[in-house]
């Protein structure tokens, strides 16, 4: 999960630089090219992605060892133990 949220950021902040860049009339060739309102939008789309970035790098996951120590102890039969 956490590396399909750090790709959304990262696509977030390379589109809102994009429509930063046409915002501000330095990358021509659409619609949005000079229009000041999507430079604004480009701008949050790249906090958004920054944002979104920081969160994943923050969660805490189960570490891979303390996993396998759960499965291990589930499924190993307890040696020396007689019915």
């Amino acid at each position: 999960m956490k590396v399909i949220l750090t790709i959304v950021g990262v696509l977030l902040i390379l589109t809102g630089i994009v429509w930063f860049l046409q915002g501000i009339n330095v990358l021509p060739g659409s619609f949005m090219t000079g229009q000041i309102e999507y430079s604004f939008a480009g701008v949050a789309a790249v906090i958004a992605g920054t944002g979104l970035i920081v969160y994943t790098r923050r969660q805490k996951g189960v570490p891979l060892a303390e996993e396998e120590k759960s499965q291990n102890t589930e499924t190993d039969p307890v040696e020396g133990k007689s019915d």
